[in-house]
């Protein structure tokens, strides 16, 4: 451990403050400390080169927000099931290739970023995640949307830019938060045959049959 790490984690246990910032700290690991801190509502991660996440998150079960963006990860960290009071879970610029078929068990996510990773397809048990309100997927290998996602019913935004979805679920809009759904650089070939309520966006810009929005 660093002293830049040892200096920043000293500060928030003798202060006990209540987020711990360890981005762009050059980090193969959580340093075991951190989980001393079992205070912690925040932990930011960002710009790492973390792989997987131990058992011992278990000990920080105030979490509410945890950055693992750009890090190393390969397989979704299954230690997060063990953080009950989670709300937003960042971990794009990863190179994720799925997601657990147990993903309903974060039932107070709110926000879920995934953006850039490998991720080829979405399980239908999403739709267990009945609080979330964003939902980050721009720039995966999906090319189908789970009917599941029509139970997100406090969904507002929904990111799938630079996927490989060739067509708008009707489905989508029947969310009755959704205000915005991204789907730029897709290979979307047919319009929308449905009506799309107006206080619904839906962007697809640079698809092979665009007229960028409506």
């Amino acid at each position: 451990m660093n002293a830049v790490v040892a200096n920043r984690i000293a500060t928030v246990k003798a202060e006990r403050v209540p987020c711990l910032d360890l981005s762009f700290c050059n980090l193969g690991s959580v340093p075991d400390e951190v989980f001393e801190l079992d205070w912690l509502t925040e932990l930011w991660l960002h710009c790492n080169q973390i792989q997987y996440l131990p058992a011992s998150m278990q000990k920080l079960p105030h979490l509410e927000n945890l950055d693992l963006s750009a890090n190393r990860f390969v397989e979704f960290p299954r230690s997060v099931f063990s953080l009950p009071r989670l709300q937003n879970l960042a971990m794009a610029s990863n190179q994720i290739s799925s997601l657990p078929e147990d993903i309903a068990r974060l039932q107070n996510l709110r926000s879920l970023d995934l953006d850039t990773n490998c991720i080829t397809r979405i399980p239908d048990q999403i739709k267990g995640l009945q609080l979330l309100e964003e939902l980050g997927l721009a720039r995966n290998q999906i090319r189908v949307l789970p009917p599941g996602l029509v139970k997100l019913q406090n969904l507002r935004k929904l990111f799938l830019s630079g996927n490989q979805i060739e067509s708008i679920p009707e489905f989508l809009t029947r969310l009755p938060q959704l205000a915005c759904v991204y789907l730029h650089a897709n290979q979307i070939r047919t319009k929308p045959d449905f009506a799309i309520p107006a206080g619904l966006r839906l962007a697809w810009a640079g698809n092979p049959c665009s007229e960028g929005s409506r």
